[in-house]
């Protein structure tokens, strides 16, 4: 397709997702533990998610999101563009 770009940062992309998360359920003070039972998944389950092993199932982050009060596209616009400025560098 014209004008795509290839997901080949995608690894990237989860991670940089996740340490924003993690970043802003620290700020707040929600423990792990906290977040996942809020969401209904394993403690481990929500660390792979935030350390980029994992990617974010659409459902959870806009759970995620909900629950820590950001919008998703902050969290997509952030991770995307922090992906940009590593790869450029």
């Amino acid at each position: 397709m014209q004008g795509t770009k290839k997901l080949n940062g995608s690894r990237a992309f989860d991670k940089a997702l996740g340490a924003l998360i993690r970043d802003r359920r620290h700020s707040l003070r929600i423990s792990r533990e906290s977040l996942a039972n809020q969401l209904g998944v394993s403690r481990q389950g929500l660390a792979k998610w935030e350390s980029g092993e994992r990617t974010f199932p659409v459902y959870a982050l806009a759970l995620i999101c909900e629950a820590i009060s950001v919008d998703v596209g902050y969290f997509v616009r952030a991770a995307k563009e922090q992906v940009a400025n590593e790869s450029a560098s």
